[in-house]
């Protein structure tokens, strides 16, 4: 007899993602300062930060922490705003640092993409499914706009636009709103069948898409992206 598997609830949410850091003071001041979450809690190695509701997330000093290339694990954490017009000031709160990071239209969401103090990637998002789809055809993967046209999944945004949603004194240095969630979490495996196995046949999570070129396929609903896992065949592999 088959076994049945347990799916993860529809409304199963992710908490918080707990990094190893080795620079606690650093790590603190550029996601309090430039990213705009708040500092909760801190002891001597230790600390939690979100939008002054639960953590989003944490750290634990290891001054003897380095951080390696091309291995399995985390590609980045997702913070999803409530819309366009926080990922607005959002992203001008970043430019006014002169931090580096890469506005993206993917169609179904706008997001920037910047890296921590430790390179460790992070992603700020809005969601905008009325702007278009994205589909599995012949085994491609296509992206289009609402009006059906196709169009690239990775689009630089269109800043002038989305800045639209700011009046003219807007006050860019307002934190992240507390309505903002951990979206994804994004993860580089090495083996997706195996990947596929623990997260949809012991997790319960329900698969969404399967994009056999570019291989990443998960999502813990039908209709929310909460777990992706990006295989680059070649690129990944255990850490030694």
């Amino acid at each position: 007899m088959a076994s049945t598997i347990n799916l993860l609830s529809a409304d199963t949410r992710l908490g918080y993602v707990h990094y190893t850091v080795s620079n606690l003071e650093n790590q603190i001041h550029f996601y309090t300062q430039i990213l705009g979450l708040q500092l909760h809690w801190r002891d001597e190695n230790n600390a939690g930060l979100g939008t002054g509701k639960k953590d989003l997330l944490l750290f634990t000093e290891d001054k003897n922490a380095r951080r390696y290339n091309g291995v399995t694990g985390l590609y980045h954490q997702a913070f999803l705003l409530p819309n366009r017009k926080e990922l607005a000031r959002a992203i001008k709160r970043i430019m006014a640092f002169n931090y580096p990071q890469s506005p993206t239209d993917h169609t179904i969401s706008q997001t920037t993409y910047l890296d921590d103090p430790e390179g460790n990637t992070i992603e700020l998002l809005a969601d905008t499914p009325e702007e278009g789809t994205w589909e599995i055809t012949d085994n491609n993967f296509v992206a289009r706009d609402k009006q059906g046209k196709t169009k690239h999944p990775s689009a630089p945004l269109n800043l002038p636009d989305l800045f639209s949603h700011l009046s003219p004194n807007e006050n860019i240095m307002k934190g992240i709103p507390a309505d903002t969630i951990t979206g994804h979490v994004h993860l580089y495996v090495n083996n997706l069948d195996a990947a596929m196995h623990f997260y949809q046949g012991v997790l319960g999570f329900h698969k969404q898409y399967y994009y056999a070129s570019f291989k990443w396929p998960i999502s813990p609903c039908p209709t929310i992206m909460c777990i992706l896992l990006l295989l680059i065949p070649g690129k990944a592999r255990e850490p030694s």
